[in-house]
């Protein structure tokens, strides 16, 4: 009997979810319309920034902190490759190429830190930062970071 509820509960979530997909295109059908009776362009929907954004994003991935429109990329460490000295030496900024969709993938919240931006991973010795604080009446407690997952 379990088996058999289970089945019928999901052909249920099977038939709403085709219900959703032909409702999104009779949605997209008639933009299509919209877009061809009005003679609609992109620039005319999205803002610069967000047409920008789709660019890139077909462009490089969100792990690539430097691009330009042609494909290249730069990770930020190490000498900046030829496109992009090139580029400055002509008057770009180097934040002309940040990736917006750049996001740190080793980006880690370490589980102490303090007021002044000094961190500490809980293994090892103790900063001399923490053990000073610590000396100076200061519980450890005082310093475990709240954004870390592990707290």
């Amino acid at each position: 009997m379990p088996k058999i509820k289970a089945v019928v509960a999901m052909k249920q979530r099977l038939q709403e979810a085709l219900g959703q997909l032909g409702e999104q295109e009779e949605v997209l059908e008639l933009v299509r319309q919209a877009v061809a009776q009005y003679e609609l362009r992109p620039a005319d929907v999205f803002s610069n920034a967000e047409l920008e954004a789709a660019v890139l994003k077909r462009i490089v991935d969100d792990s690539i902190p430097y691009c330009d429109r042609n494909g290249n990329t730069w990770s930020g460490v190490g000498r900046r490759p030829a496109w992009l000295s090139e580029a400055i030496q002509a008057g770009a900024a180097l934040e002309d190429f940040r990736n917006p969709n750049f996001r740190k993938i080793s980006q880690q919240v370490e589980p102490f830190c303090d007021a002044d931006g000094n961190t500490w991973s809980g293994r090892g010795r103790r900063p001399t930062w923490l053990t000073e604080a610590i000396n100076r009446g200061a519980d450890l407690d005082d310093f475990r970071n709240p954004a870390h997952s592990g707290s």
